[in-house]
């Protein structure tokens, strides 16, 4: 844990307070963009404010932007911000890429921006996806000319399309001192045995080779990676051991083989759910119907739907509320239609985990 418990809001105890961006920030967060370009020696050449400033853009348009900011506790206003995003490799495993790490130039002598990539790490270390390595990316000349941080395992110089990049790799690690100086915001997966995170475009090729590697079928077509946030979207569920699971989750059915033939009321749709890890199938199976339960009712719909075509899922799904309502012929077998209610408003939310 990054403290000894969630600090709300206005009851931060440490100085510095990390979490995801909300809207309530941008004002903020454009200030820092500002006076970071200002006090840049060339800011045309500064593409971390730049493309920074694009993913506030998205984060305006309720897109999720996956950029996390660490402001002052006392006053919340941004000190340093970052874009996080989470890559799958062939094997399972995962990277954290850390983008567009910009700080305060009149708080530079609190190095901001090398505790928020500390933070990083340390994030990295503790929650619930197996984190293999922490790449920092810098495309800005003010963090290309610092000297590198005793926790940096590499350090690399590229030039793509004519622009010069830093690439420093650091592994997760927990920083208990950490917890002195950063606490974190109500956003941070804590506690949970496993997260779900979108598919992106780069992981495709990587995810169908986990799938023929464990002996699944499955195609990346079945897996969208496009569309913003409440749209059809591949998702993986990423463990301590790595890569458990790959679903789609939509909100209309899709009519492909073994769907629902029609809708008869608004429903959520779990669809060509793959498990990798057969011996961890029950407890994985547990946490998804909570977390499908969840996601549900926070979209205000009271049924989840999903499709199966092995007998022995079906019955272990059933064994955790999953209600068989038919079972349909397909020209690849037999597949069975299951629901599952999700929760009354009201009602206690607390097993699901979290998406992003």
């Amino acid at each position: 844990m990054l403290t000894d418990k969630k600090v709300p809001v206005g009851q931060a105890l440490a100085p510095f307070l990390v979490q995801e961006a909300c809207p309530d920030q941008v004002r903020g967060l454009e200030a820092l963009i500002w006076a970071h370009q200002r006090a840049c020696p060339d800011e045309e050449e500064c593409w971390d404010s730049h493309c920074l400033d694009d993913r506030m853009g998205m984060r305006q348009a309720d897109c999720s932007s996956g950029v996390w900011v660490m402001a002052d506790s006392r006053d919340r206003r941004p000190l340093a911000a970052m874009y996080l995003d989470f890559a799958l490799t062939a094997d399972g495993m995962g990277l954290l890429h850390v983008r567009h790490l910009l700080s305060d130039p009149e708080r530079a002598d609190e190095s901001p921006e090398k505790l928020m990539a500390t933070w990083a790490a340390h994030y990295a270390a503790h929650r619930p996806a197996a984190v293999r390595e922490v790449h920092v990316h810098s495309m800005c000349p003010l963090a290309l000319a610092l000297r590198p941080s005793p926790a940096v395992q590499r350090r690399e110089q590229l030039v793509s399309h004519g622009r010069r990049r830093l690439v420093e790799t650091r592994l997760p690690q927990r920083v208990p001192s950490l917890t002195a100086l950063v606490a974190t915001g109500p956003d941070i997966v804590d506690g949970q045995p496993y997260e779900v995170l979108p598919i992106r475009s780069g992981d495709c090729a990587a995810l169908v080779h986990c799938l023929q590697e464990a002996g699944v079928t499955g195609r990346a077509e079945d897996y969208p990676t496009g569309g913003a946030r409440g749209s059809s979207r591949g998702r993986i569920v990423m463990g301590h051991g790595g890569l458990a699971a790959a679903f789609t989750l939509r909100t209309k059915a899709t009519g492909v083989p073994g769907s629902w033939p029609a809708e008869d009321k608004p429903a959520l749709h779990l669809e060509q759910l793959r498990l990798l890890d057969p011996g961890c199938d029950l407890g994985l199976l547990v946490w998804l119907t909570g977390w499908a339960a969840r996601q549900g009712h926070d979209q205000g719909l009271s049924v989840v739907r999903m499709a199966v075509t092995q007998r022995g899922l079906a019955g272990q799904l059933g064994d955790l509320g999953w209600r068989n309502t038919r079972v349909r012929a397909t020209p690849g077998g037999l597949a069975w239609l299951l629901e599952l209610h999700t929760p009354q408003a009201g009602r206690d939310r607390d097993a699901g985990g979290v998406t992003r």
